[in-house]
């Protein structure tokens, strides 16, 4: 016969008790993974694990740059000193500093012995001395004579009133001879004498004096030191261009009014 038409579903009936477990079936094949859930909370740490071994040494970085430097510490304890050194090389000498100021004066030394007694020296044996004293007028060029004689030695010689005077021995002569005249009105007021050395006027030997008044009394002195030769003959001359008029006294009394002394040195 012919199914009619399905009624409607009739309410569902009560659950009937769960039936026994079946025997697992084959596992089946693995589904595909499904997508990455999200980051759970993390958990608390756990305890630390036990230290590794140190590792090796790295390659030493670059020096880092210079730190400030810091404040100076204390100065520490003086270390014992050492031993000195080798001398060094002397040094230049450096420049003289001024001259300082003169010392006091030290006392005075005691007096050194006597010394050595020096060779005796020796004494001229040759020396003359010849003088006038009588009137006498000198002409211009004319020498002067003298009257009377001194000592005379070592060939030195004059004979009394006459001009020259010789020398044999040849020598260093110290000479000195004087003149004293008068001058005149209108006449000469000054005068001019030398030594005349074997016919030589001495240049060393002119020595004048030159005046103003009249009837006064004008003395030349004439020291020198001659070299003379043996066998010479000298004078004391009037080189001057008038005469002159030895004076004859002074107050009232007669006196030396020229002459003439040798005496050798060497």
């Amino acid at each position: 016969m012919p199914t009619g038409i399905a009624g409607p579903t009739g309410p569902t009936g009560i659950t009937g008790a769960t039936g026994a477990t079946g025997t697992a079936g084959p596992t089946g094949a693995t589904g595909i993974t499904g997508a990455t859930g999200a980051t759970g909370i993390a958990g608390a740490t756990g305890p630390t694990g036990v230290t590794g071994a140190t590792g090796a040494t790295g390659i030493e970085g670059p020096t880092g740059p210079t730190g400030v430097t810091g404040a100076t510490g204390a100065t520490g304890i003086a270390g014992a000193t050492g031993p000195t050194g080798v001398t060094g090389a002397t040094g230049a000498t450096g420049i003289a500093g001024p001259t300082g100021p003169t010392g006091a004066t030290g006392a005075t030394g005691a007096t050194g012995p006597t010394g050595a007694t020096g060779p005796t020296g020796t004494v001229s044996t040759a020396y003359g001395y010849t003088f006038n004293t009588g009137a006498q007028t000198v002409a211009a060029g004319g020498d002067v004579v003298f009257s009377t004689n001194g000592p005379f030695a070592g060939g030195v010689a004059h004979t009394p009133g006459t001009a020259p005077v010789t020398v044999t021995n040849g020598g260093v002569y110290e000479v000195l001879y004087d003149v004293a005249f008068t001058t005149i009105s209108g006449g000469n007021v000054s005068g001019t004498y030398a030594i005349v050395l074997n016919g030589t006027v001495q240049a060393s030997t002119r020595y004048g004096q030159i005046g103003s008044g009249n009837n006064t009394t004008r003395v030349i002195i004439g020291p020198a030191i001659l070299t003379i030769p043996s066998g010479s003959t000298l004078t004391v001359r009037n080189i001057g261009n008038t005469a002159d008029t030895l004076v004859v006294t002074a107050d009232g009394a007669p006196f030396v009014n020229a002459s003439f002394r040798l005496v050798m040195l060497s």
